[in-house]
């Protein structure tokens, strides 16, 4: 049995030193991966600014940033980062004399500061955003908000993106501690490569936030960056007006409150209002807005099948449409609004709707149409019926003509190639005068091209 090796005694001295309280606290920090999770919050890159699809830059591969080590995100990558930094965040705070560490850490590392409080506002955590505050150093220092970095006395930017971080899920705590602590609230403001706290918050649909800090802004308008001063991006980038792309939301409360800010927006806001059956939000544009919308906006509710739009846009407004409105009811059968249309409207249809509505099988949207004269069928017609093997269509067809004469090779050969025997005995017995005499055999004879030679 191997005799146990004593442990060498420590001098009274060095106990003393060893069992001393911030030194075991300070052992304490890195036991249980906290050093190493504080370390690798180091390694986080702070968020400039946060981008999304108002901003469009199509030859751009990659999003710049004012500062060197952090990132432009898009809202979309936005969660999946949180997520990560949660994980570590929380495992952190779970224990107290690891959240003693981060405090001291915070105390010590401007940086760390940063990133911190950069999750507190995205994640909605007061507190803990206080906490970062608190922990800048003196009370002067405190009172600017981040001016120098306590370790090495050098001036520093504040956190870019706080606003914006918690514009995205609407915290209004974090707005009243950020003023509370007098963040400059003009970072909300954003820049030309990235997305204001007002433009986060109706993207995402939260009013509340919206209207705070628009009622600190004061007009939109006059705080969303006309257009890039980086040379790096200059002529790259577009910026598309707010409200345009919140109609087509639909968010009817977000778009209310950005109306009242007297937000520049151009007519593809009622034009997409329109398109995506927003009733609400079109009929608030047609009230209080003066940009009005254009045919799209009529074309584009009759398309996408938004009936009670386009009775509002007839009755509403002068704008009126194109042939592509009724164009999409004949195609899906609708015979009662192409009345309505045909009724109402000067516009009517296109030459190719009667053929659309064949080639679907339509028939009493046929019917209609040659019944009220909208249009007057043709061989096309009657070959595209005979191709898809509509017999009721093809006999209406015919007779619709009311006396003049259709000629039915081409829809004979058709038919017979689909193999349509009862519409091939029907046109066969209604030849015109320019194909009856000739054989059935060869009227209906498959054209075939000649094979080619090969060299």
């Amino acid at each position: 049995m191997a005799t146990p090796v004593a442990s060498p005694a420590l001098s009274p001295a060095a106990a003393r030193v060893l069992h001393t309280f911030p030194l075991v606290t300070l052992i304490c920090r890195f036991q249980a991966g906290t050093f190493e999770a504080i370390s690798s919050m180091k390694q986080w890159p702070s968020i400039d600014g946060l981008h999304g699809p108002l901003l469009v830059a199509p030859t751009l591969s990659t999003w710049p940033s004012r500062i060197v080590g952090a990132v432009n995100l898009s809202l979309d990558e936005l969660p999946s980062m949180m997520d990560t930094r949660r994980a570590v965040v929380k495992r952190i705070l779970a224990r107290s004399d690891h959240s003693a560490a981060l405090h001291h850490a915070m105390t010590q590392n401007a940086h760390v500061r940063t990133v911190v409080a950069e999750f507190a506002a995205f994640d909605g955590l007061p507190r803990l955003l206080q906490d970062s505050y608190l922990n800048a150093g003196d009370q002067k220092i405190r009172t600017r908000w981040y001016v120098c970095a306590p370790e090495t006395g050098q001036s520093i930017d504040p956190p870019r993106s706080l606003l914006q971080l918690a514009a995205f899920h609407g915290h209004m705590s974090i707005w009243r501690v950020l003023r509370f602590v007098n963040y400059p609230m003009f970072s909300g403001n954003g820049w030309d490569m990235a997305y204001t706290a007002i433009e986060v918050a109706a993207t995402r649909g939260h009013v509340a936030f919206l209207d705070a800090q628009r009622r600190f802004c004061g007009r939109f308008s006059a705080i969303v960056p006309p257009s890039p001063d980086d040379d790096r991006v200059s002529g790259m980038v577009t910026r598309m007006p707010l409200l345009d792309a919140i109609c087509a939301k639909g968010h009817t409360r977000v778009v209310h409150s950005l109306l009242g800010a007297t937000t520049l927006h151009t007519s593809t806001a009622m034009d997409t209002a329109a398109a995506n059956g927003h009733l609400d939000v079109v009929r608030m544009l047609h009230e209080l807005s003066s940009q009005g919308c254009t045919t799209n906006a009529m074309d584009q509710a009759a398309i996408h099948g938004h009936d009670k739009v386009v009775r509002f846009l007839h009755a509403n407004r002068s704008e009126g449409c194109t042939v592509a409105a009724m164009d999409a009811y004949i195609g899906r059968g609708d015979v009662d609004m192409v009345h309505f249309l045909h009724s109402n409207r000067p516009e009517k249809c296109s030459t190719t709707a009667l053929r659309e509505a064949t080639v679907r099988g339509h028939f009493l949207m046929v019917k209609y149409l040659v019944d009220h004269k909208v249009v007057v069928p043709t061989e096309t017609e009657l070959e595209a019926a005979a191709v898809h093997g509509h017999l009721k269509i093809v006999e209406y067809l015919y007779n619709g003509r009311r006396g003049k004469t259709l000629c039915v090779a081409a829809a004979l050969q058709a038919a017979s190639n689909a193999n349509s025997d009862a519409i091939v005995t029907y046109l066969d017995a209604r030849r015109c005068s320019c194909c009856e005499s000739t054989p059935l055999e060869l009227l209906v004879a498959k054209r075939h091209q000649p094979k080619r030679k090969r060299r």
